[in-house]
Parts: C-alpha cells; structure tokens; sequence
C-alpha cells in the first residue's frame, strides 16, 4: 500500500491542520503558566502531544478505516485530559460522559463506513467522496443518518449536547483546545462528505434545520448564565449550529472560514477568561427608550449598506429563494448588531461614523475572509446553492424576534409581570443545566500538587 492511498494532503486538509496548530502552539505557552507546580503537569503533556499528533493523523488520513481510528483517539485522549485530576468527581463525570458521545460518534462513523464499502466497495476517503452521488437511495439514507449523528455528536450539537455542558471543570488550557479545535470536528466531517449531503435537497434541509434549532436553543441559553465558562460553552454550541447551517446551506467555504475564525476567537476567549464571573468592564451610555429605538433604526440603515460591501467582497449573490440569501441575512442582523454595539458604548460625539465605519470594515474583512477561503478550497470543496422553501425564511423568524428582543432586553424584562420574568428565566436555564456536577465548588478540593 503506497503513501498516497493512506495520506491526503488537500486544502481542506492542510487548512485545518494549520489552525490546529497555531491554536496548539497559543495553548501550550498558556499552559506552561497554569500548570506551573502541578506534579502532574508530565502526564499532561504527554496526553496533549498524543491527542494533537492522532488529531493531525486524522485530518490528512485517506483511508476511512485509519481516519475513524485517528477521530477516536484524539477524542479518547481529549476526554483524559478533562479528567486531570481523578479526584475531583466532576471532571471525572465529565470526562467519562464524553467519553460516551465520542464513542457514539465514533460507532456511527464504522456504520459509515460499512455502508459506504458496501456501495462503493472501497476505503479509500477520495473514492468515497467521488462516489458518494451515486449510491442507491435507500444506502445513501443511512448513510447520510449515519454521517449526520456521528458530526452532532463531535459538535455537541441537541440532542448529543450534554458532554459539552459538563465540561467546565476541565482545566482551561484542555477548554481552550476543546473549544477552538476538536468540536469543530463534525463541520469537518460535513465539508469532506459533502457531496452525500448536496447529492439530495431534503439531506440539505436536514443539516440546516439540525443546526439552526440549537443555534437558536443555545442563543437563548446563554442569557441566562452567570458565568464566563457557562456563556462561553453556550456560545459554543450556538457557534457551532451556526457553521453546521451554513453546510446545509450549501456554503461549505463559508462554514469553514466560520469553523477557523471561531476556532481563534473562542482560543483567546477561554485563555483570557480568567475569572468564572461576568464583569461588565465597558459602561453603556444610559439612554431612554427612544434614544435606542433611533439608534437601532440607524443601525439597520447601516447594516444595508455593509452588506452591499460584504456583497462585493464575498461574492456571494444575493437573490431570494436562494439558500445564500439566508446566510446574508445573519450577516445583516451581524452587521447591524456590531454598529448598535458601538453607538451604545461610546461617549463621543462621533458615535454615529465610528458606528458606520465599524460595521463597514467587518463587512469588508468578513467578506473578504469567506472568499479567501472559497479560493483557497475550490479544488477540494465546492458550494452548492439551491432553492430554498418559505419554511426556512418561516425558520428564522423566531431568530430575528430574539435578536430585535435582545437589543431591548431590559425594557421588556421591566414591562413583564415578575411572576412571568422568574418563571421564563427557569424554564430556558434549567434545560441548560447539565445531567451532572460540573463545577468543583470548595477550594480546598483544588488540590493542585495531589499525585494522585
């Protein structure tokens, strides 16, 4: 068996390797501080090579089999590294359930497998990809199911989301690269099968709608948090249901582009926490109802425009019906988000440019940064845009009512009855809250010389 047949060095797969790295390299200069006098800080070291080197192994293997081998050892280490330390009962519950929805993941990725050699009567990933098309319907379905389970589960996408809500006491380095690596791994999976999911529109609906409702159930999750780990982790899954949306779009260089920049943004995120309460550092300029209803006025006005820019930069068309309209959408709603933002925060009698100029340089960066990708991958990987039903336009609604409702959050809270406040904050933070203890509480438990 020669090299090519088990390697593959493809764009998609040198991209993700290069972000692996630079996130591992950020990571281990942060650990060196964190687990500075932990007697145990040897074996962490030696887990973390192991899971980056099997993650690495992984990304550019060309046989399914070594591939879901690799995909398992990284995320049995991963899972060890959760539990650094064994007496604290919470990491270990921890690592032990995502031990359980890696091995799921796994599992459903040998069905894959078996499947895909069944029908196409090969293991090599090139050939699988190159056939995916052609299987029988009925194959294909399991396929596709099989596929699907196995990137919700990685991406602690609902209903495979418990593992990643009880993983706050990992310690910080592990949730940095947790965070910005390895959960990105079911887009990943998406993206290098994605002719199984283009090959039918109702696989396509699938994936959009599989990600936009926890997208959507996380985004109301992290209103409820007190925490910075807690936000974070909702961020996360939302995230994460954002990318995956994008894939059942038939935007597979947007999701990965989203898949690198979060993967950055959620590494400096973790390592900067520092804290495990919220602080608002940045005083918002008190302002009457009136005042932000003008300023949310003038920040939509703002957003068309940035979106022309965004537009030009991406290359992404515009036209309705089509599945790219909805993306552009979100980056509306984005754009709008980041000048409202700016003209609540800032004290300047230029609050109003330096808005518009902040949401027009997004847009250009954005688009810019998406069609990079597009250039970049269009070897490997290539978009596919179809019509979309009004029942995905109906999907985003409830999106968009609480974006509007958000920007207004404490105006509505104080014109809700208390009874009411108290009991819709119970019910969205309660199906937040993970199956098991997640935090370790009494100080006297971080026993961090413990050889044990």
């Amino acid at each position: 068996m020669n090299l090519g047949s088990l390697f593959l060095f493809d764009t998609l797969a040198i991209t993700i390797s290069a972000l692996v790295a630079i996130v591992a390299v950020i990571v281990v200069q942060y650990a060196k501080n964190y687990l500075h006098g932990d007697q145990k800080q040897g074996a962490f070291y030696i887990k973390l090579g192991a899971l980056l080197s099997f993650t690495w192994l992984m990304l550019l293997s060309n046989n399914i089999l070594v591939f879901i081998g690799f995909f398992f050892l990284s995320n049995y280490f991963l899972s060890q590294l959760m539990v650094h330390k064994k007496v604290w009962g919470a990491a270990k519950e921890a690592g032990g359930m995502a031990l359980g929805y890696f091995s799921l993941g796994a599992v459903a990725l040998l069905a894959f497998a078996g499947i895909c050699y069944y029908s196409l009567e090969t293991f090599t990933i090139t050939e699988i990809v190159q056939g995916l098309g052609t299987m029988p319907k009925n194959l294909s379905i399991l396929a596709f199911v099989s596929l699907l389970i196995a990137a919700l589960a990685q991406c602690s996408q609902i209903p495979f989301h418990k593992w990643l809500l009880s993983s706050m006491n990992s310690p910080t380095p592990v949730s940095a690269l947790m965070h910005a690596g390895l959960v990105n791994g079911g887009g990943f999976l998406l993206v290098r099968f994605n002719p199984l999911i283009s090959s039918d529109t109702g696989f396509m609906t699938t994936v959009f709608f599989a990600g936009i409702i926890s997208a959507f159930i996380a985004s109301l999750w992290s209103f409820t948090q007190n925490t910075v780990k807690a936000k974070l982790v909702c961020s996360t899954i939302s995230q994460m249901g954002f990318m995956i949306a994008q894939v059942g779009l038939g935007l597979f260089s947007a999701a990965i582009s989203h898949l690198c920049m979060h993967g950055f943004f959620k590494a400096f995120h973790f390592l900067a926490a520092g804290s495990t309460l919220t602080k608002e550092y940045i005083k918002k300029v008190p302002l009457s109802l009136k005042s932000k209803i003008f300023r949310f006025a003038f920040s939509l006005v703002t957003a068309y425009f940035a979106l022309q820019i965004f537009v030009s930069q991406s290359h992404i068309a515009l036209e309705w019906f089509s599945s790219s309209s909805i993306l552009l959408l979100f980056v509306f709603m984005s754009l709008a988000q980041v000048a409202y933002t700016v003209s609540l925060h800032l004290r300047s009698s230029f609050v109003f440019a330096m808005a518009l100029f902040s949401s027009f340089a997004v847009a250009f960066l954005y688009g810019n940064m998406i069609h990079l990708f597009e250039l970049l991958l269009k070897q490997d990987v290539q978009d596919y845009v179809y019509q979309i039903t009004v029942w995905q336009y109906f999907a985003l609604l409830p999106f968009v009512g609480i974006w509007t409702a958000m920007n207004f959050k404490q105006n509505l809270i104080e014109a809700l009855p208390e009874k009411l406040q108290f009991k819709a904050y119970s019910m969205i933070h309660s199906s937040s809250l993970s199956p098991v203890e997640v935090n370790t509480v009494n100080r006297f438990d971080y026993n961090y010389k413990e050889a044990k």
